[in-house]
This record gives C-alpha cells, structure tokens and sequence, in this order.
C-alpha cells in the first residue's frame, strides 16, 4: 500500500499529499531540508500532521500548550536529522526549546514596523534552527536574512512565508542543483522558492486544500523558469 494518498510530478518538483512520517522513510537522495513547521496546537487542522482538529484559523503568536509540537513535529524533524544531516527551520520563540539542540541558530531580522511576537511582548528577530554542516562553509556568508514585505504574500494559508525571504533561506542551506525536502510543504512556498533557485524539491503536505495550493503555484514557477538562479 503507498504511504501517500496523491503524488504530483512538476519538473523537479515532486509533491506528495501524505503524512510526512510515513513517506519520508520511502524517499531517495535528499541533500537537505528546509521548512516551516507548525509552531503549536493554536495553529494546525491537518497540515502534515496527526491527531489534530484546531482550525487553521486559531493561528496566534505563540500558544499555552506543545503537545502538538512535541508529539507529531519533533519526531519528524529528528527524523529529518538522522536520515539527511542538514536541515533549516522556522520554529517560533515558544517551540524552539523543543526542538533537538541545533548547530548553530540563524534569524530572520524584522524591520520596526513588522514585529512579531513572543511572551515577552514584541520582537524584531525569529529563529531558524540550523543542523548538520554549513554547505557553504568558509565563504562568510551571513546567517541573518532580513525578512521582506508581505506583498507577494497571496496565499490564504494563516502563516505564509514571502517568497523573497524564502528564497534568500533556501539559497543559504542549500547549493545549486542540490535536492530539497520540505515535509510540512503548506501551501508550497518552499518549492516555489526551489523552483526559481534551480533545486529539485520533494514536497509533503497532508492537508488536501494546501496540497492544491501547493501545485498551482509550483506549477506556475516552473511555468516561468528558473528566474533567479
């Protein structure tokens, strides 16, 4: 039995609507990952993962409880960890303590009029919690990114990533040609971002409405070229 319910094939890009922990132990070659999780029980109905039913549309900064974090994400991010060694993720000021110790912690740095916020009232920084090795080691490139507008943000997932500052992520932890994984893949800004950087991608998201998402814009990316590389 396939350990995914759809898979859909763009040019580099493969997209599979699944639960990641099943169909990651079934992927090949992947050189690194990239992704956003779910940041806590506040914000997720399915998107890749299990046992949840709180509304997208709970979204808030920061949330009283990780049980969802602790008992569905963390276990596929450990897996990420010990199957490809490098690995990129967002993961909000409240959940990153859960996370397995990182090598090193990168930020996307805010301008004042785009704060976020933690338990201890505004920010101007999130977290990227970095594993494995630099691919880019010994060339000084910053591990800071200053996050862009949200203007090319079009997506109606509650926690869309703009383009610009995905791009400037995926092109940090990853080299050109290089196969990239985003198993919580949401509404796809992640192969989006792979797509223009000239990555090949493999996608998860169990979440059939941000699965389709995820194709159409994908697939109007690829329409457009490697534009960026």
């Amino acid at each position: 039995m396939k350990p995914y319910k759809r898979k859909v094939v763009i040019g580099d890009a493969v997209l599979y609507l699944g639960d990641c922990l099943e169909v990651m132990p079934t992927l090949g070659k992947v050189d690194a990952v990239v992704t956003d999780p779910p940041y806590g029980t506040g914000i997720n109905r399915k998107s890749g993962l299990r046992k949840s039913g709180i509304a997208k549309s709970c979204y808030a900064g920061f949330f009283d409880s990780m049980e969802n974090v602790i008992e569905n994400v963390i276990p596929a991010i450990q897996m990420c960890i010990d199957r490809y060694g490098r690995v990129a993720l967002t993961c909000g000021f409240k959940a990153m303590w859960h996370y397995p110790k990182p090598a090193h912690v990168g930020s996307f740095q805010y301008g004042a009029a785009t704060t976020v916020m933690s338990c201890w009232g505004p920010a101007l920084w999130q977290p990227i919690l970095l594993y494995g090795k630099d691919p880019k080691q010994g060339t000084l490139t910053p591990d800071s990114f200053q996050r862009c507008n949200d203007s090319d943000v079009t997506t109606d997932h509650p926690c869309p990533k703009p383009i610009k500052s995905w791009r400037l992520l995926v092109n940090r932890a990853s080299l050109s040609g290089e196969a990239i994984l985003d198993p919580f893949m949401g509404s796809g800004t992640t192969g989006v971002a792979c797509v223009n950087l000239g990555r090949s991608f493999i996608g998860i998201e169990l979440d059939e409405d941000y699965f389709n998402i995820a194709v159409e814009r994908i697939t109007a990316a690829h329409a457009q070229g490697k534009l960026f590389q």
